[in-house]
């Protein structure tokens, strides 16, 4: 049985070899190599631009939804804070300009405090808050009134202490 199937991937690549006119390298060909040669032809690589993983399609558009409106609110408060308005409200997360800069940044949100699902999904779920949790107590920062921002957001729920 394994040698049939053996015998059919080698006459499928004797057929592609023959379909696009390429020969097997032989014993003395591939021994006269030099050993730091490499192909000249490159395979696509680092074309995904995996941002989110998740199994659920939904828990990744949602995650991807998410990123999307970050970028969205820092690319909005990065262009008034370069005008030069130092009261630009960056979104929860931004930590380089908060840190050394001490721009201001909104506050994390409270953690959802909703009904854990069944299953598998529960301790996922719990783990879900838990690092908004942590990340809340972790990286506190300084607000600012929305209306020294010149952006306008929807209200943001409080941050924990």
């Amino acid at each position: 049985m394994v040698e049939v199937r053996i015998h059919a991937v080698e006459e499928a690549a004797a057929l592609e070899r023959a379909r696009t006119g390429s020969q097997v390298l032989g014993r003395r060909a591939v021994l006269d190599q030099k050993w730091s040669d490499r192909p000249t032809s490159h395979e696509p690589r680092r074309e995904l631009d995996p941002r989110v993983a998740a199994r659920s399609k939904w828990s990744r558009i949602e995650a991807l939804l998410r990123n999307r409106i970050f970028r969205d609110t820092y690319v909005l408060a990065r262009e008034a804070f370069l005008a030069g308005n130092r009261d630009a409200v960056f979104p929860a997360g931004t930590y380089w300009l908060r840190r050394f800069v001490q721009a201001t940044c909104e506050p994390w949100p409270a953690p959802q405090l909703a009904e854990a699902p069944p299953g598998r999904a529960r301790a996922a779920s719990f783990r879900v808050r838990l690092s908004v949790a942590i990340a809340a107590a972790t990286f506190t920062c300084k607000t600012a009134p929305p209306s020294a921002t010149g952006i306008s957001r929807p209200p943001v729920a409080q941050s924990w202490p």
